[in-house]
């Protein structure tokens, strides 16, 4: 599978529905990762790193290979399919444990 970084955007925007028992059929849209910075203060379970934080080197990471990605898009991403991608492209490059193997930042 090809990893399309703007579906991404996308499926956040999609509107969601779901039955409330008594009350009838709600719509609603998912949280994005904009908007959890905006409830949270952005805090993550790293103290040196904020949400924003990761957002922005994921973002610059990405835009190297997919140019019309903007921030925007990225923070338009659902929380979990965020996630995925920065722990994916943090396991690329270790920024903890300074593995001399691995580009240094």
């Amino acid at each position: 599978m090809k990893f399309d970084p703007k579906s991404l955007t996308e499926k956040a925007k999609k509107i969601l529905e779901v039955d409330v028992e008594g009350l009838g059929r709600m719509k609603y849209g998912q949280l994005t990762s904009k908007d959890y910075i905006s409830l949270t203060g952005g805090t993550t379970d790293k103290p040196d790193i904020t949400y924003e934080q990761s957002i922005e080197m994921c973002w610059n990471m990405l835009n190297k290979a997919y140019p019309d990605l903007t921030l925007e898009d990225v923070m338009g991403w659902l929380p979990e399919d965020l996630e995925k991608v920065v722990k994916a492209l943090f396991s690329e490059l270790d920024f903890q444990e300074g593995d001399s193997n691995k580009p240094s930042v």
